[in-house]
């Protein structure tokens, strides 16, 4: 499977009533962001997950990812990763990131059949717990990208790249206060 749909089409069997199909592809998004991320320690010592940004009337908007001038590091000089907060001036702040992909429509492709049964009458396609879903793109003009994504019994989602995992998170809580990362 090489295809990003073919992860989404699984995790969008857990989707929560009232969850729209754009939000469970922002997910998927902000598994493969933070796997970006954690991959550079310089990127990783900047780094604060879940804040919230505050603009000019004061309203806040939560994010998934800041990206600080300064770094933070602990005593041994590892970076440290800030988790939720409030962001009220701008001026430390490099980037933010936030993991929205709107007007999905899920349409099963020929490739996504062949490789999982259907569940009964319903619409579920099964999935095998364990087992590596392919995961890969290339953004224009820039190199390819291999990942391969795996749902474990005990709920965990791990992202992989060639054998070594990048990230771990816990499937059930999508916007959870933090990624860890192994």
């Amino acid at each position: 499977m090489n295809h990003l749909s073919d992860v989404f089409k699984y995790i969008s069997y857990f989707r929560h009533a009232g969850h729209q199909v754009g939000r469970k592809v922002g997910d998927m998004l902000e598994v493969l962001t933070y796997s970006a991320l954690a991959r550079e320690n310089d990127l990783l010592s900047r780094l604060c997950v879940e804040p919230k940004l505050h603009g000019f009337s004061d309203a806040g908007h939560k994010v998934e990812f800041v990206l600080f001038k300064d770094k933070n590091l602990d005593p041994n000089n590892k970076p440290q990763i800030i988790k939720g907060g409030d962001i009220k001036n701008p001026n430390n702040i490099i980037a933010f990131i936030e993991c929205k992909r709107v007007g999905v429509e899920q349409t099963i492709n020929t490739s996504f059949k062949k490789n999982f049964l259907k569940n009964g009458n319903n619409k579920n396609y099964i999935i095998p717990f364990d087992e590596d879903l392919r995961v890969s793109f290339a953004p224009r003009g820039q190199e390819r990208h291999e990942y391969a994504v795996k749902f474990t019994r005990d709920s965990k989602v791990l992202v992989t790249k060639e054998g070594s995992v990048l990230a771990g998170r816990r499937s059930y809580s999508p916007f959870s206060n933090y990624f860890s990362a192994f």
